[in-house]
């Protein structure tokens, strides 16, 4: 949502209260107690522009919310379906060229 709906809802939800704390939520990075919600707003805004199972499986294997934004937007990530092992992941590598040309040996 833009930062004046998200304001908007806060108001509504907080009243006179200014404080809040994050206690449960859903997301596939982690979000502290006291985390900036426009902030997390902003990085949700970014991360929806992205399929969901590589934001996820990305989340997975990355230390930060920030790696995985820069995997996704420079394009450094491949997705490989269909394989059940680390090795799967390389000979799909090998068929693409990515390592050049590989003697069968």
């Amino acid at each position: 949502m833009s930062r004046e709906e998200l304001e908007e809802q806060l108001q509504e939800i907080l009243g006179e209260d200014e404080e809040y704390a994050i206690h449960d939520y859903i997301a596939p990075f982690h979000l502290g107690e006291y985390a900036d919600v426009y902030a997390t707003n902003e990085i949700v805004a970014v991360l929806t522009r992205f399929d969901s199972w590589a934001v996820v499986t990305l989340s997975e294997c990355m230390d930060s919310v920030e790696e995985v934004i820069r995997l996704l937007e420079n394009g450094d990530n491949s997705v490989y379906f269909d394989v059940d092992n680390l090795c799967d992941v390389v000979e799909a590598m090998i068929e693409e060229g990515c390592f050049g040309p590989v003697p069968p040996s």
